[in-house]
């Protein structure tokens, strides 16, 4: 298939990858929850909105430089086990996008995301700065020269650690902070937003390992050394359910200390879908072919603990 016309919407659909775009939406809520549970009289509407506006774009601009630099590097051009969830999306390897198109798209998706990160600043939060800088930086250089982060064992942390950072974002988007002594009196609301967001950090790190299976030889080959590369995949394996674990570790150990509500339990029947994927893995590892159902399961896990713990915070 070949059609390098930049406005094919149903290409773009498919690079930005619409439903991993709903994943990064909800520490988003969570942390606007939170606020509101803290500060109700601070809570604004339009701005959760704008929230959830730049987040889509930053994650669609990484999305896009992913894939560009992907393509770039060799990784996505050798890949011979691209599955419908892995490999990058296809499009610049089958020739459907171009990549200066993509690359192109990737950076406006970054400029108006910033764009909208220095309205909330300057309008609304000073709180939101240093956490903007952090997120775009991780995004742009996830797979950006000079850091490519992801070439280095490094992007998985990036991951994990951009949950909690999303929620402290929409948090300070909700709660406007101009001062040190204001910024000293969100510990609380702080804290519960790291501690609430931990278990669907772990899981979308488990998401996120998952998907590095299926192209651990051409990443090898194209010298993307990510976890799995300097690990190798039993290893690897291993930490996968690790990972999986700390999520519902972290969260029954929340529920414990008393820092989250016993209602956050309600997440625990997404542990059914995950019993299932883990299963699936330990078989078929070394299938990438045969993984794709328990990719898809994984991302069903993601889903029924995210929209659980939401549920749980608002009622």
């Amino acid at each position: 298939m070949t059609c390098k016309n930049m406005f094919n919407l149903r290409a773009w659909v498919k690079e930005f990858r619409l439903l991993f775009l709903i994943y990064v939406i909800v520490p988003v809520i969570l942390g606007s929850i939170i606020s509101y549970k803290y500060y109700p009289e601070d809570f604004s509407v339009p701005y959760f909105l704008l929230s959830i506006v730049a987040i889509l774009l930053l994650h669609a601009g990484t999305i896009a430089y992913n894939d560009y630099f992907d393509f770039k590097s060799g990784a996505d051009v050798i890949n011979e086990n691209r599955t419908p969830y892995t490999g990058g999306t296809g499009l610049l390897v089958d020739n459907v996008l171009k990549p200066s198109h993509v690359v192109i798209v990737g950076t406006v998706c970054f400029i108006l995301c910033i764009i909208i990160g220095l309205y909330i600043v300057f309008a609304r939060s000073i709180m939101v700065l240093p956490i903007g800088i952090a997120g775009v930086a991780m995004g742009i250089f996830y797979t950006a020269p000079p850091l490519k982060l992801s070439y280095h064992g490094a992007g998985e942390l990036m991951w994990f650690l951009s949950t909690p950072l999303m929620a402290l974002g929409a948090l300070y988007v909700q709660k406007p902070v101009m001062s040190i002594s204001e910024l000293i009196g969100t510990y609380d609301a702080a804290l519960a937003a790291v501690i609430t967001t931990l278990p669907i950090a772990f899981l979308s790190s488990s998401g996120l390992l998952i998907l590095e299976f299926p192209d651990h030889d051409a990443d090898r080959a194209a010298r993307k050394n990510n976890l799995i590369v300097l690990m190798g995949r039993k290893n690897f394996l291993y930490m996968f359910i690790l990972v999986s674990l700390l999520s519902y570790i972290s969260l029954m150990a929340s529920v414990i200390s008393g820092s989250v509500t016993v209602k956050a339990l309600f997440t625990l029947v997404s542990v059914p879908v995950m019993i299932l994927t883990v299963i699936g893995l330990i078989k078929f590892y070394m299938k990438p072919q045969s993984m794709v159902r328990y990719i898809e399961l994984m991302s069903i896990t993601i889903i029924i603990m995210s929209i659980a713990m939401i549920v749980a915070l608002l009622f």
